[in-house]
């Protein structure tokens, strides 16, 4: 049935449409086309009008996308009852017929943005409508699969990745027995493009994981894959042993990765008896991979051949080697190949050591902006890369075999430690392959001195520890070496002498002041050592640390700044007298920072944690509540002037500088400000009183607490509007509490 719409509609929507559209639009339009666009939603005809738009070639690419991502839209607000975001009317079912009829042609259009967009949208109708009310769906894309029309063939399966990821365990039994013979089909044959076959994959890949989540409750589900499954690997084992050029895509060869590691995550006993025909290629792929990554990336300028996917995702060598790092960890992580794994562990951690070296794109971009080192190199890091995920496989390594797997590492260390060693003279990126030792040293540091005395027989960890202090003597010009040197020698801190201790932060104290941020940083995250060394030793240096880890904090972002103040705590929980000199500076230094960052709450309670520390420094804590006061308290008088969370958090401050940590008795008068008592504590009670929003009450009821607590005599004599304040706080708290919420 030919696809028609209301011209007069169809003029309106061309002409909001059009507005998004320009690349010169007025912003100030957008509102009133939207506005337009929502109220035509409601006339009958609307999800027609916009897919003709859509499928229009006669129209501005742009255009169509929009009405392509608008009929979503459209789709998901009016088409099933059942939806989350329904919002009446329903599409009525002539109109969804159409649609249904006429929106698979626009997977042929030859701009791919336009077959995504309508695959999304026919994957949003599937959702509901396949396959009772759109029992002609699979043909109609399998025919387009089988037309070997590119445009189509990948609009078809574009589309079907999108649908499976819409579908339910409902679907499985008509889509997995087309799909996983179309899919080997296509593996088989000489006629599709490498980018097609990843597409393909991928629907493999998903539809084996829906089964993997179902087949428990659902045991037919299992049955939909089994008879595939030697097809299926021997598929996948064919295309991840060719051979790839530099230059050559290797998104195939990851997609094809990938689905091995899916296939070992939820069905680890299918995979378990062709696990050698398997693990072979990849194992391959692994080791000759590390050549090229050593010649390219760690010693060159990096492999260029890289491409993107129809997601976006970039797809190049370093994403393929994690495709492999990841399906050894999963091999590990299923408990069916620990046998396997624990025979080749030493090869494992060789090679793990050998990916886990930097870069020289690495080192470029972490030269440029700090903070970017910070992020990459943090334990709990957020980003992603073929060095962190080493560092993953070692640490999954370490949880499962335990001793075994500590004793291959350290015999990998120790091997290559010497091997870079003996290349100091000969080759220029010597001390990476050291650096990725040390690293990997420190990082495991917990696990293996937990087990000291066992690994003792393959390794010394203070005879290493002093060899690392004689390559710091001569790696001054190795920022990335010499900093990692200095945080390793803190992570063994319980395994070595006073005397290599007391070595290892003198070399902390003067990186602190390295014309290197990246040693600097290092040195930072090595004040641990201050906990292992005497006061006497750390006193002397005190200020400089100071107004290092202050001066460094003003080119920092909020990672960066957690670790300076995390520092300072350190410091000065070890030197409070030295604390205590410096007060007025470290104050002054703390609040510029919350005035920043008052937002962050992490920043925030770490910040507390710091004013606590400082508060507990001898004859420090009138004046620091008094600058807190004069401070702070504006934010609190008047929260409605500040931005949300800003008055919760100068109440958090205060709150932790209430007096000494640890104390557990009142305070003497004089050994507290007035200010806290005379300011602060009648704004406190007056938040309380009169305040409606929770936050703040629970904020000022807290203060009020350790009010009653620590300055019990203040707060009996003091009155707040001609009464005594106890009186008001009562009768507050007694109305809280009546509050159902």
């Amino acid at each position: 049935r030919p696809l028609v719409s209301n011209a007069r509609m169809e003029q309106q929507v061309l002409v909001c449409l059009q507005v998004f559209a320009q690349p010169t639009g007025n912003p100030q339009e957008f509102p009133q086309a939207e506005a337009t666009l929502n109220s035509l939603q409601s006339q009958p005809g609307f999800g027609i009008t916009i897919a003709r738009i859509a499928l229009s070639n006669q129209l501005q690419l742009e255009v169509r996308q929009l009405a392509a991502l608008v009929l979503k839209r459209f789709i998901a607000a009016h088409w099933s009852k059942t939806a989350n975001e329904f919002v009446e009317p329903i599409v009525g079912d002539e109109e969804k017929q159409m649609l249904r009829q006429a929106l698979p042609s626009g997977l042929d259009c030859e701009h791919r943005k336009i077959r995504t967009a309508v695959g999304l949208a026919i994957s949003s109708i599937a959702r509901w409508d396949f396959p009772e009310a759109w029992p002609t769906l699979l043909q109609e894309l399998l025919q387009r699969i089988q037309s070997n029309v590119p445009h189509s063939v990948h609009g078809a399966l574009r589309c079907f990745d999108l649908l499976v990821d819409d579908i339910t365990d409902q679907h499985l039994p008509q889509i997995a027995p087309v799909m996983y013979p179309q899919i080997l089909g296509m593996l088989s044959s000489q006629g599709y493009s490498d980018r097609m076959l990843m597409r393909a994959v991928s629907i493999w890949k998903s539809l084996t994981k829906l089964i993997g989540n179902v087949y428990l409750e659902q045991p037919g589900a299992k049955e939909l894959l089994v008879p595939h499954i030697d097809h299926s690997l021997a598929q996948f084992v064919r295309i991840i042993a060719l051979p790839m050029p530099l230059d050559h895509d290797c998104a195939l060869k990851m997609e094809c990765v990938q689905a091995c590691s899916c296939l070992c995550e939820h069905f680890p006993l299918l995979l378990k008896r062709r696990i050698t025909e398997v693990l072979g290629p990849i194992w391959t792929s692994l080791v000759q991979g590390l050549t090229v990554y050593r010649d390219h990336c760690v010693a060159g300028n990096g492999i260029s051949a890289r491409s993107v996917d129809t997601d976006g995702s970039i797809i190049s060598f370093d994403v393929y080697i994690l495709a492999l790092l990841n399906f050894v960890e999963t091999l590990s992580n299923a408990g069916k190949f620990r046998k396997l794994l624990k025979s080749v562990l030493p090869q494992i951690f060789h090679t793990l050591l050998g990916y886990m070296q930097i870069t020289n794109e690495q080192m470029e971009s972490w030269a440029r902006d700090i903070n970017t080192y910070v992020q990459d190199e943090e334990e709990e890091t957020f980003s992603w890369n073929v060095r962190i995920s080493c560092q993953s496989v070692m640490q999954c390594m370490l949880n499962d075999f335990g001793v075994t797997a500590g004793k291959a590492l350290l015999s990998a260390i120790t091997e290559l430690a010497q091997e870079s060693s003996a290349q100091m003279q000969t080759v220029p990126h010597w001390w990476k392959s050291l650096e990725a030792c040390i690293v990997a040293l420190g990082s495991s540091a917990d696990d293996l001195l937990s087990a000291k005395k066992t690994l003792a027989p393959v390794f010394n960890f203070q005879q290493f520890a002093e060899s690392l202090i004689r390559v710091a003597s001569q790696a001054g010009e190795l920022p990335f070496l010499f900093g990692r040197i200095v945080w390793c020698g803190a992570q063994l801190v319980e395994a070595l002498d006073d005397n290599t201790t007391t070595q290892f932060f003198q070399a902390m104290v003067a990186g602190l002041s390295h014309p290197s941020l990246v040693v600097r940083i290092c040195c930072v995250k090595s004040l641990n050592l201050c906990k292992k060394v005497g006061s006497e030793l750390i006193a002397p240096h005190a200020p400089r640390i100071f107004e290092s880890l202050c001066s460094m904090a003003q080119q920092a972002d909020e990672d960066t700044l957690h670790l300076m103040m995390d520092g300072l705590t350190v410091i000065v929980k070890a030197v409070p007298q030295q604390a205590a000199a410096s007060e007025e500076q470290l104050t002054a230094f703390i609040l510029q920072t919350w005035g920043l960052y008052h937002s962050d709450p992490l920043l925030v309670a770490t910040i507390m944690d710091l004013f606590a520390a400082l508060a507990s420094a001898p004859g420090v804590l009138p004046q620091l509540q008094t600058r807190l006061t004069t401070a702070l308290l504006p934010f609190i008088t008047n929260p409605d002037a500040h931005a949300p969370g800003v008055s919760e958090a100068a109440f958090d401050i205060l709150l932790s500088a209430m007096a000494p940590k640890g104390h557990s008795e009142p305070l003497a008068a004089g050994t507290y400000a007035p200010a806290i008592t005379q300011q602060f504590f009648p704004v406190a009670v007056q938040q309380m009183l009169a305040s409606q929003d929770d936050s703040i009450i629970q904020s000022a009821t807290e203060c009020l607490r350790k009010f009653i607590f620590f300055y019990p005599d203040a707060v009996a004599s003091s009155t707040i509007g001609g009464e005594p304040a106890g009186a008001g706080v009562l009768r507050r708290a007694a109305l809280l509490l009546l509050l159902e919420k």
